[in-house]
């Protein structure tokens, strides 16, 4: 367990997030003594549009079920630079929000989260991604509030949450 522990902690130091996120230091990337990174050729293949051929390492899935979750993304070099472009925007004006005292955030209880019926399990994932769209398609001005409000309260939504809610005894 401790050595389990060793790996996650490295993965999480500034170190180890250069290992998940470029690779090895001077075969992948080079840090000049102003910590920036330029990524090799070497290490980096682009294809014929010069974009970055995909590849693997280990130590970016690693380090992403340590965080669960990316969150290092607008760095990673597969991220288009529009795409870094408006999630560092969005962090931008989550922080201002959370400093006035604007913003509000729902943890998950614990006993939904692990909760498993079959609803539930069946159908959270698509549920779940499909609201993270309609949530980014609303901020983006893409849908309007009346059906932004729908695509999260209509569909398998009230049966599934019917289901949770039975089942922790909320409802009868």
């Amino acid at each position: 367990m401790n050595k389990i522990l060793d790996i996650i902690d490295f993965l999480l130091s500034e170190e180890g997030t250069r290992l998940a996120v470029y690779g090895l230091e001077d075969y992948d990337y080079k840090l000049d003594a102003e910590g920036n990174i330029s990524l090799t050729s070497k290490g980096w293949k682009k294809d014929d549009n010069d974009k970055y051929v995909e590849k693997i390492n280990g130590a970016k899935y690693l380090r992403y079920m340590a965080t669960l979750g990316n969150d290092y993304l607008s760095d990673d070099p597969f991220t288009d630079s529009r795409t870094a472009e408006i999630l560092n925007s969005w962090d931008a004006e989550m922080d201002a929000a959370n400093k006035a005292g604007q913003l509000r955030v729902f943890k998950e209880r614990e006993e939904v989260m692990w909760l498993s019926t079959p609803l539930k399990d069946q159908y959270e994932g698509p549920l779940l991604t499909k609201a993270n769209e309609d949530v980014i398609r609303y901020c983006y001005g893409k849908i309007d509030e009346t059906n932004y409000k729908k695509a999260v309260t209509e569909g398998k939504w009230p049966d599934v949450l019917a289901e949770i809610n039975k089942t922790l005894g909320y409802t009868q």
